[in-house]
């Protein structure tokens, strides 16, 4: 529905493993070199399988310098059983599609990255202690403030001769 709303058509697929699959592409002739391979066709559809009882969607999105596995739909509020072997295998077959694109002949038609894609790509290279630093430094400010408040309220009430 919002791939319609963008203008965008899904590709027609012949591999009947992924005839369940939607895929949209800005190079289609790429895609589809991609998908004639049955390696990176058999692990794409073990990735977007739901091999897990928690998510309700698994997509493989191939992005300008980024291949990713995204698990959305969470069931459960804070559950999650994913296993390590699980996760293991998805890295197995991310690298195998990855190595299989690698080896391509790059794209003709590449599509930018979004403001959105930007900056999440901008938040995952920035100091991982940020958020650190800014709680110690609200910690800090909060107890220098009740340190002045507390000699303030000290020194008025002293002086006063109450």
């Amino acid at each position: 529905f919002f791939a319609e709303l963008a203008g965008k058509t899904p590709l027609a697929l012949a591999a009947p493993e992924l005839a369940a699959s939607t895929v949209f592409a800005a190079d289609e002739a790429w895609t589809r070199a991609l998908l004639a391979d049955p390696t990176a066709v058999s692990a794409i559809r073990r990735l977007t399988s739901l091999g897990s009882t928690v998510f309700t969607r698994q997509q493989v999105i191939l992005r300008p310098g980024a291949l990713v596995l995204m698990l959305s739909g969470n069931r459960k509020l804070f559950g999650i059983d994913i296993t390590a072997e699980q996760a293991r295998l998805w890295v197995d077959d991310l690298m195998r599609v990855l190595q299989i694109a690698e080896a391509m002949a790059a794209p003709q038609v590449t599509a930018e990255l979004s403001s959105a894609e930007q900056m999440a790509f901008k938040l995952r290279n920035r100091n991982p202690y940020f958020e650190l630093w800014v709680g110690l430094g609200t910690f800090g400010f909060f107890m220098v403030a009740a340190a002045i408040i507390f000699v303030a309220v000290f020194l008025f009430t002293g002086s006063s001769g109450l």
